[in-house]
This record gives structure tokens, sequence and C-alpha cells, in this order.
């Protein structure tokens, strides 16, 4: 609790004109009186305090009963004076210490600041919205960072996780896969890792005895994936060494799993449940927090409802087979690069050890930690999020300056007369800080609102590859961040303000009256601010225009199929109803569906296929050969995406046929093996000739086991975009009965409301086996509009901060031109009763904002230009300094801001001469 001013100090508060000054000036008296008792004693100290008041009780009551005359010239005699009672060589007093000057005068500035802000209510609110919509910008971008970014990943010693990546530079691709023996490659010669692990995700079903089958996202794993991922189970084990290459069947469920399927059931370890059919042993389950966090491209989901073993020897397979992600825990003292530079020597010895599978595949081996490829593809996007919201803030403060800028101009005069009494620099700047600081704290927890806001509403916005988005949150990072930016920004101000003032005598101030405010040194902050408002707005309305262009573009972008009217939905057949041993069953098992699927009303085409264009990486890609005039192609040299499909899937997805025909029910396993495949592959191949009645050679799975098979090519269609921003691999479909395939998305165009057949395919699926779950049932838009989420929210996060910058800036040069009109009306007052037009006077106005806009156009389009080539990866069609883009924002914004100080110049056109002539 402060103390209750004296008597003397009442007497202030009745004489002086504005109560909040006459409470700063009584505790400017305070304080002096405090830091001189310290000096002189209190008797000596008491003296000088009685004699200072006196005189600041005269000058003012003179000044009330007087009139201006006193008010112009009084101060600085009168005042002057009273700082200077009793000089430093008075003789000194008994010394005591004063106690509480200090914490009293930061309480009564904070009551100042209130009270000041209390009384222009609307100014208040003006400042605390802008600076909520820029802190709480940035607040909401940084908790995102925080996440994504800055925080480690939930595993111990994360930095030491790396991902291998497999090259094969004579077909241009590198793809974080590896084939199982290329994966015991690695386990036997790669002394890099402490540990090493593998994973290979698919769906499934849980089919135990009583119960509706439930599809599953499920992770083939090697035993040491989930140890080198340094993690323990809640309860069990985790499946050992010996159980990876041997059909021991055990598996480790979720935690969730664990809950939802089997009540939490502590005795469940131990136990048998069905996976596909297959039985398997409950060794253990995972803790609840636990997540996979790979990197998109691997396509594991983070949550995995179960881990089972691979379950046999990883040499049986073939090396061109890559399905497996290898993870591994370097051993210490190794970083990515040098355990690298080690893996390139067991690549070149595989290479020499295996050299008909790896004849000009240019085989190599890479490591990239998992903490950086896990944000990969969402690093730039954020960058470039947290640069934008940081310009925001900027133009923020700017205009937040300028307006205090214009407050503490017109509180000069006060200052000075404090200045005068004997205010130190400090408890002046002090109180400049804290009214700062009020209204900036208040639009901190405002912008932290907006932001916890924001927050909730980003999963809606956020493209589904952001890595753990669903736990971004406030929290004490997050209120630290906030709570730095808003002290940064008060003191910002309080400088700001503080300097400005410094610029001027105190007698120069108390001497010039209201003429003092409109000094160069004011003016040229006005215009500095003016310039970098008008700068950083450009640099993010070019950054946003580029984007939007390049979504523009991106979405005119035909994917080779017609997205509308088409339903997917997966089916993962059971492995124990039907083996790869009995590919008969499986065929027979899709020809039913399609054939009835197909009957119902509404339904236009059917089909299935392994892969769906939009879904994923490619993961099935192959080599393939090919007969051509100088020859037949080596293998590994070229490589392709296989899809296997029924006849009826071209035409459910909308695919264009070229030339030939498509896939047919009699291109069975008693037939010739055919294939069709894409304008890409027929114009490398056959460039100037027809593909059909061409051969290909291919890879063809078939009975659990892999072929080199001759196809004759029975049809071309139009390339399928596995993403609309890139042209992808060439691509052959396989006949699904002459190459049975368990795991198939079927896909049905109709023209009626498509969900309205999920019941009656998912009847139809298990009229045909009841244990049969129907999976991951959506529109082939949605694969679509996922492909291009990530650039459409950076669209939406930027255009919606560039719309705030413009409009912060536009507020700005309104209120600059504004305030330089009403500082202007004397002068502008003199030109218009000697004769000036209206229209000369806009024309002066605007002409001085337009060459400030054009200083701020011409260094927002140098920083434009530095912004767009940090842009240049999240670009489609557009080059980071497309002319049309620049051209055309730069000539919008420059509009814009000539229609920003249009409005006051007309006001100011409007001068009433002998009005202006009368003012100070």
């Amino acid at each position: 609790m402060s103390r209750p001013p004296g008597l003397l100090g009442r007497l202030l508060l009745r004489v002086v004109p504005q109560h909040g000054f006459a409470a700063s000036v009584v505790g400017d008296l305070d304080e002096i009186r405090t830091r001189e008792t310290r000096k002189l004693g209190h008797a000596r100290a008491g003296a000088r305090h009685v004699r200072r008041v006196t005189s600041v009780l005269l000058h003012f009551g003179r000044a009330r009963l007087g009139g201006g005359g006193a008010q112009a010239e009084g101060p600085a005699g009168d005042l002057g004076s009273a700082r200077r009672t009793g000089g430093p060589n008075a003789a000194r007093g008994p010394v005591r210490r004063a106690s509480g000057g200090w914490g009293r005068g930061l309480g009564q500035d904070l009551r100042v600041a209130v009270r000041k802000w209390a009384r222009s209510p609307l100014a208040a609110l003006v400042v605390v919205l802008t600076l909520a919509i820029g802190i709480g910008a940035n607040t909401a971008i940084f908790s995102v960072v925080n996440v994504v970014l800055v925080r480690p990943l939930p595993y111990p010693d994360a930095d030491q996780l790396v991902v291998v990546y497999t090259e094969l530079r004579g077909q241009g691709e590198t793809v974080p896969a590896s084939s199982p023996p290329e994966f015991q490659d690695l386990l036997d010669h790669a002394d890099a890792f402490a540990s090493l692990g593998a994973m290979w995700y698919r769906p499934a079903a849980l089919t135990d005895d009583g119960v509706e089958p439930e599809d599953i996202d499920m992770a083939f794993v090697s035993a040491g994936l989930l140890p080198t991922l340094g993690v323990e189970p809640l309860l069990g084990r985790f499946p050992l060494p010996e159980e990876d290459h041997t059909q021991s069947q055990v598996v480790v469920l979720a935690h969730d799993t664990w809950q939802r399927r089997y009540g939490g059931d502590p005795d469940l370890v131990g136990r048998t449940i069905e996976f596909d059919g297959v039985a398997r042993t409950v060794v253990g389950v995972m803790p609840a927090e636990f997540r996979m966090l790979f990197p998109p491209d691997i396509r594991m989901p983070s949550r995995v409802a179960a881990w089972m073993t691979w379950g046999g020897d990883y040499d049986e397979y073939p090396r061109r087979w890559r399905v497996l992600t290898a993870i591994g825990r370097l051993r210490p003292g190794l970083n990515a690069a040098a355990a690298t530079a080690e893996l390139r020597g067991v690549a070149e010895q595989v290479r020499i050890d295996h050299a008909d599978d790896y004849a000009g595949s240019g085989y190599d081996l890479r490591l990239e930690p998992l903490a950086d490829d896990l944000v990969a593809h969402s690093r730039p996007t954020l960058v470039l999020l947290l640069v934008a919201v940081a310009l925001v803030l900027l133009i923020a403060c700017a205009n937040v300056a300028n307006f205090m800028l214009g407050r503490s101009l017109h509180a000069s005069r006060e200052l000075a007369i404090r200045g005068a009494l004997g205010a130190t620099g400090w408890r002046l700047f002090r109180q400049l800080a804290t009214e700062s600081a009020v209204v900036t704290f208040a639009g901190a927890a405002l912008g932290l609102a907006l932001a916890s806001w924001g927050i909730r509403a980003l999963p809606l916005l956020a493209p589904a590859d952001l890595p753990r988005v669903e736990r971004v949150g406030i929290d004490g990072s997050v209120l630290i961040f906030t709570t730095l930016v808003a002290v940064a920004t008060a003191l910002v101000f309080g400088s700001a303000m503080a300097m400005q003032l410094r610029t001027r005598s105190q007698t120069e101030v108390l001497k010039a009256g209201a003429r003092a405010l409109t000094g160069s040194g004011s003016e040229r902050m006005r215009n500095v601010l003016v310039v970098g408002q008008v700068a950083l707005s450009l640099m993010l309305l070019i950054g946003a225009g580029l984007v939007v262009r390049s979504f523009a573009l991106l979405s005119r972008v035909d994917p080779g199929f017609d997205p509308s009217g088409a339903l997917t939905m997966k089916l993962s057949l059971v492995d124990a109803h039907y083996p790869y041993s009995e590919p008969a069953k499986i065929a027979e098992f899709y020809r039913q569906l399609v054939a009835r699927v197909g009957e119902l009303a509404g339904v236009g085409a059917v089909g299935a296929t392994t892969q769906l264009p939009l879904d994923g990486s490619s993961y099935s890609m192959a080599p393939y050969a090919y007969e051509a005039a100088e020859g037949v192609m080596e293998w590994n040299s070229i490589a392709a995406n296989y899809r296997t499909i029924t006849p009826g899937w071209l035409e459910a997805i909308g695919a264009r046929l070229v030339e030939g025909r498509t896939l047919a029910w009699t291109d069975n396993m008693d037939a010739a093996r055919v294939v069709v495949i894409d304008q890409s592959l027929a114009r490398r191949a056959w460039p100037e000739a027809s593909a059909v009645g061409q051969r290909l050679q291919i890879e063809v799975f078939l009975a659990g086991q892999r072929y080199s098979e001759w196809a004759e090519i029975v049809g071309v269609v139009e390339h399928l975009r596995h993403h609309p921003s890139a042209v992808g691999s060439e691509q052959v479909y396989v006949a699904h009965s002459q190459a049975p395939m368990r795991t198939m998305a079927l896909t049905v165009r109709t023209d009626a409301d498509a969900r309205s057949l999920v019941e009656s395919v998912r009847a139809i699926v298990h009229e045909i086996d009841s244990d049969q779950p129907l999976q991951r049932v959506r529109p082939l838009a949605e694969y679509l509009g996922e492909s291009i989420a990530p650039m459409r929210f950076a669209l939406t996060l930027l255009g919606a901060f560039a719309i705030a910058a413009l409009l912060l800036a536009m507020l700005g040069v309104y209120a600059i031109v504004a305030y330089g009109v009403t500082q202007r009306a004397r002068e502008l007052g003199i030109r218009m009763a000697i004769g000036a037009s209206p229209t000369a006077v806009v024309r002066d106005v605007v002409g001085r904002t337009a060459v400030l806009a054009a200083a701020g156009v011409a260094i927002g389009l140098l920083g434009a230009l530095a912004l767009s080539q940090f842009m240049s990866g999240l670009l489609f069609g557009v080059a980071p300094t497309d002319p049309l883009v620049f051209a055309a924002v730069a000539g919008l914004f420059t509009a814009v801001a000539l229609c920003a100080c249009y409005i006051p110049a007309r006001g100011a056109a409007r001068l009433d001469p002998a009005s202006a002539l009368r003012r100070d």
C-alpha cells in the first residue's frame, strides 16, 4: 500500500488542473524528497520539499487565476527556481533512511497510467486490439513451432535416432525403405548402430470369436524396433530376437486397443487373440502416451493398434521388394553424416556381392536424423508463417508507436514541468514505460485468448502430415514467450517516447506551447513509421500473392482422373481365410465383390486396386524392362509404379483411355499375361510407335513368390498423378486375376449419394465372408484435398496475416496523415486564406504521403525478393520473382495507401481558415 499524500500533496491535487498530472507531480516530489533525505537528512530535505511545493502551488495558482501568460512564461522561471532550491553545497543534517520510495512510486505510476487510459477508452481499445492481433498471431504460431520444430521427440536420446534411406541413383529415386535382405545386411555389417529395427505397416482385422470383426492399423516389426525407440512396455515384454525369424506369432497391443477391446484386462498378457484369423499370443501392452512419430513418406500411422513380429527369414524375400523402413540408434559419439560415410562401404560391398540384383541401380545408403526428417515437409511452411506473424507484430507495433508518440508529444509539457521540478530521467522513463505496459499487457492477455481460440481451430486447417499438431496448446513455454513479447513491446514503446522527448530541452518545451509538438524529430519518426509499415505489409502481401497464384495453378492441374462421385473403401482379406498359397480364392472374392456391387442401383462403375492414386507414397515401385529397337533394357535402370487392379477400376476413377482396351475378367491365370500402361511409359519406351501389342517384362507376385515374366500391353491410359504438383513415375497396371493381392481399395462411382451405398457394400462383404471388415470409407475427392492441404494451410494463414497487415498498415497511414493534418492546420489555414485551392491542399497532403508510400514500396519490393527466395520450395508453377505478382500487388497496395491518405486530405481541404488561424 502506498502512503497517502500529506497536506501539501492534497493542495497540489486541488490546484493542479489535471488530476493524473497532479498525482504524477506529487509522486515526483515525494520521490525527490526520499532521495534527498538519504543525502541531507530529514530536516534539510523537508525544508527543500516545502519550498519546492510552495513554488509549484504559486505557479499553478497564478496560472489558474491569471490566464495564459503565466502558463507560457512562468514555468520556465518558477519551476526552474524550484528545482534549484537548496543547492548541493548546503550543510547536511543527520541522515536517516526513508522507506518505500521506489515501490511506492512505481505503484503510483501504474495508477496514473490506468487513469490516463480510462479518460480515453476508445483509444485504449484500439491500441489493445491492435496489439492483441499481433501478439495473438505470434503466440499461436509459436505454439505450433514450439511443438513441431523445437520440442524434442518423446523418445529417450531422440537425437541419436536415424532413418535409413535407400538411394537408387540409376533410377533417380531415394526412398525411406529397404528390402528384407537389405535390412539383414545392415544387421550383419553396420557397426554404426547401437541398435537397429525395422517396420512395415498394413491394414489388418481383429477376428476374435463372438466379437464383430474390427479393422485396425497393424505394424510388422523386427524385434529390435521398439527397444531402439527406447520405449518400455506397460505390461509384459517385447518380442525376443529369437522370435523375429520364427512363426511364434506373438503380438504387443497398443494401450487404446487393450482398453477399448479388452477392457484393460491385466491378465490379457499370455492369452491368445485372433488377427486375420490367426491366433497370436499377447506378450505386452504399450504405454498410453506412446506414438509412432515418423516422416509421412514412411506411411506409418501415429496410432497403431498392434505390433507383430516379422515371422520369417529376411533373406527369403527378393532384394527389390523394399517394404521395410529401418530405424537405427547411432552408437555414442557418432552423428548421421559420419555414420552415412561408414554405410557407404556396406552398400558398396552389397553391390559387389549381389551384382545381378543391383546392376545399373546405383544402390547406396544414407541416414537422416529422425527429428529432422519428421518435420522436413513442415519446416519451410512453419518458418515462413513465423516470419509472417513477426512482420504483423512489427506493423502493429509501428501503429501503436505512432499513437503513443502522439500521446507523448501532447504530454511533453507536463513531462518537462516534472523534469524542471527535479524528476529524474529514469522516473520519467518509468512512467512512460508503465503507461505502455498497461495497454501492452492488456493486449497480450487478449492476444493469448485469441491464440487459444486459434489453436483449437488449428487441427481443422492443418495438413495431415503436420506432426504432433494434436499436442499444440498453451503451456509454460508459450506463456513465457507471450510475456517476453509483451515486456519487449512495452520497453520499446517507452524507450521510443523517452528518446523523442529527450531531443527537446525542458525550457524549449515550456516556452513553445503546442507548436513544440510539431518539430522535425517527431515528424521524421512518423515518416519512418509510415515507410516501415508500407514495406512490411507489401512483403507479406507479395508472399501471400505468390502462394495464391501457386494454389490456383495447383488446383487446376489435371490429375488424370475424375474424383467426383467416387467412393473408396479398403479391404485386407483375413490371412487365414485367403492365404497367398491359394491365389484363385483371393481372385474369386474380389470377382464376386465387384460383380455384386456393380449390380446395386446407381452404381456406374466399380473396381479395386492395390493403391489409390493420391494415397501416400509410391511404395510399390519396381523395375521393368521392355523390348525396343536397341534391345531389351536392363533391369533396375528404370522403375515404375505397379498397381494390381480389377476390371472396372480405371472406369470407376474416371481414367481416360488413350488407345487399346482396359483389363477384363477374361484376363485370368489361364490366359496370356497382359498389362495396361500409362502415357509416360509409352512415350519413354516407344516414342514413335504404338505401345499396344508391345511386350513388357515385369515382376509378378503369385502364390507367395515373385516371378519375372513378359506381358503384352493391351492398353494405354493417361498418367495418374500421385500428387497434382508432380508427374511421378511411369505406371503399370497388372490384372488382379493374374496376380491376386489380399489388400485392395474398392472404388465405386455413382451419380447418387455415394455414402448411401456404404451399408449395402458392407452387407455384400459380410455375405461373402462374415469375418471380413470394411475399412476407411472415404470419397476419392478427400484424397485429392489432402494432397493440396499443405499449400492450402499456408495459403489460409499467410493470407489472413497479409490481410491483417494490410488493414493495420492502412489504419496506420490514415492515422499518421490525419495527425499530420491536425498539426499543420495553422499552416494550411494560412495558405487557404491567401488563396490556395482545396485541390492544391489535397494534392499537397496526398503528395507528401505518396513519396513515403513510394519509398516503402521500393523497400518492400527488395524485402519481398528475399522472402520469396525462401518460399521457393512452397511454390508450384510460379517463379519466386514472378513479375505479374510483384507488379499487381505493388500497384494494388499503392492504390489502397493513397485512398487511406485521401480521406484526411479531403478533411484538410474543408478546413475553415479563420478557425485554423486561431489555433495555437
